[in-house]
């Protein structure tokens, strides 16, 4: 039998040994890339957004990172916008706001800026102790000058709100949020005005038509569908439709 496996390996030629070990290496690298896939890296269903490290640094890094959660404060908001005159936490507060909070758990942050012409790209690494981390999706934004002073302010600008929202935190005014709420307020008020201006209107038709004999009754109904008093600001329409009608009798 050592006899045959002699003859065969004697009649493989230098180049057929050489074709068959390179084809062997290539598998073998195939091969551990599939475990590196299979164990050690995990893609999240969020675009561009991936989580680095075994089935024990990934537990660790989400332990930790719920914790840090629980724990942070939001910064506080100590800037002006001159813009929107708005309060904000500069990048400054941020940071020494979530530092102490992040070691305490175990994790730490690295911010790698890059810049490619007008534009600014953040890169946001969350690293856990046990080796396990998170490479978020970059941010891309544009500064508005291309001078040191543009860019420098747009990178900490980046920096600010990339950090703030990979760790939950809210370092600035909700000026959306406040501005509808102010829009509803003043609709509110509004439409309580026109309510009671019609429901006093049409009540004074409906005074005028019992002087006469008249009742109303039949046309409330058909045109309100309810009494006077019970219409509410989403029965304006009607009101307004219901004075007309009233005045017609």
């Amino acid at each position: 039998m050592s006899e045959n496996v002699t003859t065969v390996v004697e009649s493989i030629s230098d180049n057929e040994m050489e074709l068959r070990l390179k084809q062997h290496i290539d598998e073998c690298v195939e091969k551990t890339k599939k475990q590196i896939e299979n164990e050690d890296i995990t893609v999240l269903d969020f675009s561009k957004t991936i989580i680095h490290g075994n089935e024990k640094q990934i537990k660790s890094l989400f332990i930790n990172y719920s914790k840090f959660l629980n724990i942070v404060k939001n910064p506080k908001n100590t800037k002006t916008n001159p813009f929107h005159k708005s309060k904000y936490a500069p990048l400054d507060e941020v940071l020494n706001t979530v530092k102490k909070p992040l070691s305490e758990c175990g994790l730490a942050v690295i911010q790698n800026p890059t810049t490619k012409g007008q534009d600014v790209i953040i890169q946001n690494i969350l690293i856990d102790k046990e080796g396990g981390y998170i490479t978020f999706e970059a941010l891309n934004i544009r500064a508005d000058k291309t001078n040191a002073q543009g860019i420098g302010g747009a990178i900490t600008y980046a920096r600010r709100y990339s950090l703030s929202a990979i760790l939950g935190l809210s370092s600035e005014e909700d000026n959306d949020g406040n501005t509808k709420e102010t829009k509803d307020k003043k609709v509110d008020a509004k439409n309580i005005s026109e309510l009671a201006k019609y429901k006093k209107a049409t009540t004074e038709i409906c005074k005028e038509l019992a002087k006469n004999k008249k009742d109303p009754t039949q046309t409330i109904n058909k045109v309100l569908g309810k009494k006077i008093a019970s219409a509410t600001d989403k029965d304006l329409p009607k009101l307004k439709e219901l004075e007309q009608a009233l005045k017609k009798l």
